[in-house]
């Protein structure tokens, strides 16, 4: 998934928090890639852009939707936010992209 053409559904920003805290946006993208969903959290820091990418194949749209807002709105980040799929039962296969 290219995002750098794509539009985030929910975007979070963090700022420096002096030894506790670097500067950082997290970003939540959901898409559409024939039968199934993509998921992808992209973190932005300044030594550069850490991601996960997933396709889920059991949802629809509107659960992924959802369950992006949920991550957003809860500052759910890299390394956890797959675990909101785990909880509510939702396959998922993590890809390269």
């Amino acid at each position: 998934m290219d995002s750098n053409h794509l539009t985030p559904m929910q975007v979070r920003t963090y700022s420096e928090i002096r030894d506790l805290q670097c500067q950082h946006t997290v970003s939540y993208f959901c898409r559409n890639d024939k039968e199934n969903i993509i998921l992808s959290v992209e973190d932005f820091r300044t030594d550069g852009k850490i991601s996960e990418t997933c396709i889920c194949r059991n949802i629809t749209r509107e659960i992924a939707q959802d369950i992006m807002r949920l991550a957003a709105e809860n500052s759910v980040g890299i390394g956890c936010w797959l675990d909101l799929l785990t909880d509510n039962g939702i396959d998922y296969e993590l890809i390269e992209e």
